[in-house]
This record gives C-alpha cells, sequence and structure tokens, in this order.
C-alpha cells in the first residue's frame, strides 16, 4: 500500500527499538495492550521517519492481534498520554517522538522536508516548530518559523 509519502514503503524493513523504552515514565504507566499498540505505531510498515504518516486502525488492531475492545481502549490510552496525535478525519497520525530515534542523515532531513512542506495539515507545521533545529539550513528561503504557527 505505500505511506503518505513517495517512497515511505521503501523506508523500513526493520524498525529499531531503543533499548531504553521501559524506563520512561509515559511508557511504564501503559498496559499491556497500550504497550503493544504504541510499539506498533512505530514498528508497522507505513511508518515514515517523521512519525507522521497514513493509519488505519482495523488493520493495526489485526496485526497487533488485539481484540476490538483492548484495540480502542490501548489506542485512546496512547493518545492520552501524548505518545501520538491522531486525526481520524484524515486517518493521519503522528507518533511525537519517533522523529528523535531517527538516524539524522541528509537525505533523511531532506526527504522529510520534502514530505512535510508538501502538506498542509497542522501535525505538519507542529512538526517543523517542534524540531526546527534540525531542519533550518534545508528548508526553502521563503519557508520561516512563523509559517509553522
Amino acid at each position: 500500500m505505500g505511506g503518505w509519502w513517495p517512497g515511505a514503503s521503501l523506508y523500513m524493513e526493520y524498525a529499531n527499538i531503543y533499548s531504553q523504552i521501559w524506563k520512561d515514565k509515559k511508557i511504564k504507566k501503559l498496559s499491556p495492550e497500550g504497550k503493544v499498540c504504541f510499539i506498533y505505531t512505530f514498528t508497522n510498515s507505513s511508518v515514515t521517519p517523521s512519525g507522521i504518516y497514513n493509519f488505519d486502525p482495523e488493520v493495526a488492531r489485526v496485526e497487533t492481534g488485539l481484540k476490538n475492545s483492548k484495540f480502542k481502549k490501548a489506542f485512546k490510552e496512547i493518545i492520552d498520554n501524548g505518545l501520538i496525535k491522531w486525526d481520524e478525519e484524515e486517518n493521519l497520525i503522528w507518533v511525537v517522538n519517533k522523529f528523535k530515534y531517527t538516524p539524522k542523515s541528509p537525505t533523511i532531513i531532506r526527504s522529510i522536508v520534502r514530505e512535510l512542506i508538501q502538506s498542509e495539515h497542522s501535525f505538519s507545521k507542529e512538526f517543523l516548530k517542534k524540531y526546527y533545529d534540525y531542519f533550518e539550513g534545508h528548508l526553502p528561503p521563503n519557508y520561516k518559523r512563523k509559517s509553522m504557527v
């Protein structure tokens, strides 16, 4: 199916999981189902380097093996804990800290810039505002911090 940006399906064959994740306060608070659901959001085949991508909750439920009610509760739990942002209307998810654990090569930075400046979605603007220091030198000259409001 591919992802939200061109080349997204080529991005991930393997996903690294930061070993200290289990010590994170937000992760510790999650139910076992919440932990599975959250790890799924940054390890599935549609995820992008920015962590913003099209997301189908039904596919996620099937792939995680969680029953419908458990999945809905777990998904709400990771939203409520600020681990992800979800736009149900657009079927768009943002794994908020995914970029922190993404390699920062120039190629990946350029691909994220292309991906995000083409989007009018508020997640893209929030992302660029949050991680502006990484992207400042890669943004088009007419793309200022104020355009991310």
